[in-house]
């Protein structure tokens, strides 16, 4: 299938058949690419072309993996509440400052797709 033809349909049958592949257990499959399918979306949706090129193509390889980060231990999954803030440095780069728990796949990640508050710029 083409990249550009490729939809949920095709996301279905490749989850039911990356399943069948491990005799039906969901945790294994979700345990090794859960945090993937969460986590690469965001940044091939709102990534600069050189943040996709720098991360989302050696996940996309399989050299490296990814995952979202953003349940936190006082506001769980409720994204209104959290804390957890990002503010721009003079060189350009993001101070993030703030806590991230129940992280699909965090453990096995080099990369985190963070979700945290910043100013209105």
């Amino acid at each position: 299938v083409a990249p550009e033809e490729y939809d949920y349909f095709h996301g279905l049958i490749l989850s039911e058949e990356f399943r069948r592949g491990i005799d039906g257990c969901y945790g294994v499959g979700d345990g090794l690419v859960g945090g993937m399918s969460i986590g690469l979306p965001p940044l091939l949706k709102f990534g600069t072309p050189e943040l996709i090129r720098k991360y989302a193509v050696p996940c996309i390889r399989g050299e490296r993996r990814v995952c979202l980060a953003i349940s936190e231990p006082y506001a769980g999954s409720d994204v209104a509440q959290i804390r957890c803030t990002a503010t721009p440095t003079p060189e350009g780069d993001w101070s993030v400052l703030g806590v991230k728990k129940w992280i699909t796949g965090g453990m096995m990640s080099e990369y985190f797709t963070t979700l945290a508050r910043t100013e209105k710029h």
